[in-house]
């Protein structure tokens, strides 16, 4: 979480207007991260693999909202975050 959060301050406050040239390579890093995540977890045995590999895909999808560059995206993405940190806790 701490990164996505750097990430947010690099990106509003320092690249912000170079954002739109580096926004099309993150969609295309989320959606892979995505599918990689998903796929990649079906065949694993070990129940480690499968949380370490399903965390990938959960990270796509945080940079899938960040990629926006919104703040609607920005507030969906720690939502989303802070929901999954919580998650993580209790299991």
């Amino acid at each position: 979480m701490s990164i996505f959060i750097i990430l947010i301050r690099i990106f509003q406050e320092s690249f912000y207007f170079l954002f739109f040239n580096w926004e099309p390579c993150l969609a295309f890093l989320a959606v892979f991260s995505i599918g990689y995540g998903s796929f990649i977890a079906i065949k694993q045995k070990k129940m480690k693999r499968l949380f370490a590999i399903s965390s990938i895909g959960h990270m796509g999808y945080a940079l899938l909202a960040f990629s926006t560059s919104t703040p609607e995206g920005l507030q969906s993405m720690i939502v989303y975050l802070v929901i999954y940190v919580i998650t993580g806790f209790l299991t």
